[in-house]
């Protein structure tokens, strides 16, 4: 079954880019049943592959981190 949420986009810092990581509100993650190292798909003008990563910081913030290549 697929679950789905609506994340305001955020920039992940250049330290962090290159390796498809999603940086996902801790909250969310929970929400949907994922786990950190979980494949997801995220949906814009097209669908892009990303690891699911938990981001204490961003806890309660409903935001998820790319790098400029999955935006």
């Amino acid at each position: 079954m697929k679950k789905a949420a609506k994340l305001r986009i955020e920039r992940l810092d250049k330290n962090r880019s290159g390796r498809s990581l999603s940086y996902i509100d801790q909250d969310v993650m929970r929400e949907l049943g994922l786990n950190t190292g979980d494949i997801i798909e995220i949906n814009g003008k097209k669908a892009t592959p990303g690891i699911a990563v938990s981001s204490a910081p961003d806890k309660g913030e409903n935001t998820i981190r790319l790098d400029g290549i999955q935006r």
